[in-house]
């Protein structure tokens, strides 16, 4: 496994999920701005980050362990009405009736100061067999580290100078 900043995937146990309120991992996240609104009986709490990798990192984070995949955006996890979605440099949280394909699609298009890019590679070499379900985690510096896998948070694996 490369200790490459930004690029770190590692299976987890559902346990190891934390509250979305951990500033300090927002922080390393990219975390920009967030709202929530209203529509009619859906609240969407939305997560802007500086860029994709960091929606992927918020992502994965804040997604149920319970969550089935949807179909509504790239990344999209369903826990009865709770959905989670990420596109762009976005993490929309969606809680109330799931909506269609398109309202989604509505949704991100008039989000503001939107970054594409594509998903990191290290994706396609990932095992899926025996992969426990919802639980890989990126880990972007000291602090999703020290999340994620404490065991581990002593050691230095060169977040700050960029290894690899």
């Amino acid at each position: 496994m490369s200790w490459r900043r930004g690029l770190i995937l590692l299976p987890l146990l559902a346990s190891a999920l934390l509250r979305a309120d951990d500033q300090a991992l927002w922080r390393e996240y990219g975390l920009v701005h967030s709202t929530t609104s209203q529509q009619a009986t859906l609240k969407i709490t939305s997560y802007q980050m500086k860029d994709p990798t960091g929606a992927m990192a918020a992502w994965e984070w804040i997604r149920s362990p319970k969550g089935h995949t949807c179909d509504l955006a790239g990344l999209c996890s369903q826990d009865g009405n709770r959905i989670v979605l990420s596109d762009f440099n976005y993490v929309l949280v969606l809680d109330g009736p799931k909506p269609s394909k398109a309202q989604a699609q509505a949704l991100f298009a008039a989000l503001p100061d939107k970054r594409e890019s594509s998903w990191p590679a290290i994706l396609t070499f990932i095992p899926q067999q025996d992969l426990v379900p919802n639980s890989t985690r990126y880990l972007l510096g000291p602090e999703s580290l020290r999340a994620f896998v404490p065991e581990l948070s002593s050691s230095k694996p060169g977040f700050d100078t960029g290894a690899e």
